[in-house]
C-alpha cells in the first residue's frame, strides 16, 4: 500500500502527456508543417525548466549527430567531426515561454563549439521564444522561421520565489551581451530595450523585422 501511494505521489509530480484535456494552451504548429521538419530537436518549457533539461538535449543532440555520422565521441579523446559532413544542418523548434538561464548558457555554449569544430548550421523554427527561449533563439540560430502567431519576448532575469538580486543583474548583463551581439546594438541600448524595467518587452512586428530576428515567417 505505501509502495502505491508513493508510486502515485511521484506520478503527480511529473508533466504527463495526456490526450484529453480541453482548454489548455493550443500550438501553432501543425501535423503538416511538422512532416515538413526533418528530426527536429525540441525547445520546449518543459525541456528548458527541468533540473534535467540539459542533459537530456545533450543526448538528443549529440545521438543525432552520431546516427548521421556527422560526430564520434571517443570515450578518452572526446569529440570528432567529420570533415565530410561540414555545413550539416540540424533543425530546432522552439516553442517555450522561459528557461533556465543555465541551460540556455549551456546548450548555447556546447552548439557553438560543435558549430567551430564541425561546421554545424542550426535552423530554427519559432512559434514562442520567451526569456531563455529568446536568448537561445539568438544564440543558436543561423535562420530563423518564424511559425503562425510569432511571440518574442525578453525579461529581466529572477529566481523563482525569491525575485532579483545582483546576481539576477548580472545575469541579464551576460545574456545581453549573446543577445546585442548577434542583433548588432550596444549592449547598454539592448538593456535599456530588454530590461529597462520589470516589465516583460514583447517585440513588436516593427521590431522584429528592425533588429532581424526572425529571417521569415510561415
Amino acid at each position: 500500500r505505501i509502495r502505491m501511494k508513493l508510486l502515485l505521489a511521484i506520478m503527480l509530480l511529473l508533466p504527463m502527456l495526456s490526450s484529453c484535456d480541453k482548454g489548455l494552451p493550443e500550438t501553432d504548429f501543425s501535423y503538416k508543417v511538422l512532416q515538413e521538419i526533418d528530426n527536429p530537436i525540441i525547445l520546449d518549457h518543459v525541456s528548458l525548466l527541468s533540473e534535467e533539461g540539459m542533459g537530456k538535449l545533450t543526448r538528443d543532440i549529440i545521438s543525432h549527430l552520431e546516427e548521421n555520422q556527422v560526430m564520434k565521441i571517443h570515450p578518452l579523446l572526446g569529440a570528432f567531426f567529420n570533415p565530410a559532413k561540414r555545413g550539416f544542418n540540424i533543425n530546432v523548434i522552439i516553442e517555450s515561454n522561459g528557461g533556465y538561464a543555465g541551460i540556455a548558457k549551456g546548450l548555447i555554449g556546447m552548439l557553438s563549439s560543435f558549430k567551430r569544430a564541425g561546421g554545424i548550421e542550426v535552423t530554427c523554427y519559432v512559434n514562442t521564444a520567451q526569456s531563455a527561449a529568446f536568448t537561445v533563439m539568438l544564440g543558436i540560430c543561423d535562420k530563423k522561421i518564424g511559425i503562425g502567431n510569432v511571440t518574442l519576448m525578453q525579461h529581466r532575469a529572477h529566481y523563482s520565489g525569491i525575485g532579483y538580486t545582483s546576481g539576477t543583474l548580472l545575469t541579464d548583463m551576460e545574456l545581453a551581451k549573446i543577445e546585442a551581439d548577434v542583433v548588432k546594438v550596444n549592449i547598454n541600448e539592448w538593456l535599456k530595450i530588454t530590461r529597462d524595467s520589470y516589465e516583460d518587452h514583447a517585440f513588436t512586428k516593427k521590431e522584429i523585422e528592425k533588429y532581424k530576428l526572425l529571417d521569415k515567417v510561415l
